[in-house]
């Protein structure tokens, strides 16, 4: 998802300025919001000669290479803030909430997977909102539009953006993920939160405790935890995705400089290195529509 910047001098150009991050219909994306927590190897040691923590960083059988750095993100420093402010922006801005996926890639920086409640308070609140950004470094006004972004998601949108977009995204609903009705799992997360009586606007911190921890978590029609306990152990599926017909000429397997390399780099044999379907219990495969 591109960062679609404003160049205006004044919140008063944003609605003429803005382009929505979701106007063409093959674009979408996710939030990808920061939330001041505690992140891919280059990056760790340019982290590590910054802030002078402890760090780990290997690379083993990893063509990337990965690393681990504490990283405290502070409202008082200008590019954390700036952070937070980009990825509310990006939720607030889009048009069509079924494009913008509440996500995020926890542990590994930004927001952890906890933390959600805090964000969906965010999204659903000007007021909590306004109430934040009073705490951040002071030149983040000047550098974001999120101050004059009036836009308060509502319950479905938090709903499509948290849940069925990401069922839609990933192909899950022919699965039965992503929706409540006949043929579906019946996946279900019940929250201590009556929205009949509950203002977002106003009552962001009952937003924040009520979904905080769920009342019941429901997989395939069975309770497997009840305000934190879990009740039901092995009540899971992988879902996993059947690569497509590989053509002879493309098959990496069968080349001899490929199966030579892998061989002398790795500790596993080439033979080793897939996992069979017989490891991984019970699961779902999804059939791709690519080719090669």
């Amino acid at each position: 998802m591109e960062r679609f910047l404003f160049q205006g001098r004044g919140y008063r150009q944003v609605g003429e300025r803005q382009t929505p991050p979701d106007c063409h219909r093959h674009r979408s994306g996710d939030v990808r919001e920061d939330d001041y927590n505690d992140c891919d190897g280059p990056m760790e040691f340019n982290l590590y000669r910054l802030y002078h923590n402890k760090w780990s960083n290997h690379d083993v059988e990893m063509e990337t290479g990965s690393g681990v750095i504490p990283v405290q993100y502070r409202k008082k420093n200008l590019v954390n803030a700036i952070m937070w402010a980009i990825g509310l922006e990006l939720g607030l801005l889009v048009n069509d909430p079924w494009r913008c996926i509440l996500a995020t890639d926890n542990p590994n920086g930004g927001a952890p997977f906890v933390k959600y409640p805090e964000v969906m308070a965010l999204l659903m609140s000007k007021e909590y909102r306004d109430k934040e950004f009073a705490t951040l470094h002071k030149s983040t006004g000047r550098r974001v539009i999120l101050p004059a972004l009036e836009r308060e998601l509502t319950w479905n949108e938090i709903v499509i953006m948290t849940r069925a977009a990401q069922a839609r995204a990933l192909g899950l609903v022919d699965y039965g993920k992503g929706y409540l009705s006949e043929g579906a799992e019946a996946d279900i997360a019940i929250y201590p939160i009556d929205v009949t009586n509950t203002d977002p606007a106003h009552d962001y911190e009952r937003i924040i405790n009520g979904f905080s921890t769920t009342e019941y978590t429901i997989k395939r029609g069975e309770v497997v935890c009840r305000r934190g306990t879990c009740t039901l152990e092995g009540n899971h599926s992988t879902y996993w995705v059947k690569p497509p017909h590989v053509p002879p000429a493309y098959d990496m397997s069968t080349d001899p400089a490929f199966i030579d390399g892998f061989n002398k780099y790795y500790s596993m044999r080439l033979a080793n290195y897939p996992v069979g379907e017989e490891y991984i219990g019970r699961n779902v495969c999804m059939e791709t529509e690519a080719s090669l």
